[in-house]
């Protein structure tokens, strides 16, 4: 359960910082309010904080683990959120990525230490 939890809070908080990073750009209520953009990132670090917690806990300790899965969760995240905001849609050479990622992901869920 906690490996779950981690992932989850992980792919939240990516999402939350690619609108952070993109959404000035893509977003119009977000244009003009950069200190909105700032704030975001209290609570985005909380929810990371989480996240990280959740998954060191599950690797008993050992944080690469964490690491790799907070990588792609963050690749995984910006995928849907490049495809959703700006109609970028999978190329091989993203396929192919996220196949990787997938992987990486899958290792540390399998193989704990």
């Amino acid at each position: 359960m906690n490996l779950l939890l981690g992932i989850f809070y992980y792919l939240v908080a990516q999402t939350l910082v690619w609108i952070q990073l993109y959404g000035p750009m893509k977003i119009d209520f977000m244009k003009d309010k950069q200190w909105l953009v700032y704030a975001m990132a209290i609570p985005i670090t909380h929810v990371f904080v989480l996240a990280t917690n959740y998954t060191v806990t599950y690797m008993e300790g050992m944080t690469w683990g964490s690491r790799f899965i907070q990588f792609g969760a963050g690749a995984v995240s910006f995928a849907f959120m490049a495809y959703y905001f700006n109609n970028e849609g999978l190329t091989l050479k993203t396929i192919i990525s996220l196949s990787l990622v997938s992987i990486l992901i899958l290792i540390q869920f399998l193989w704990k230490v």
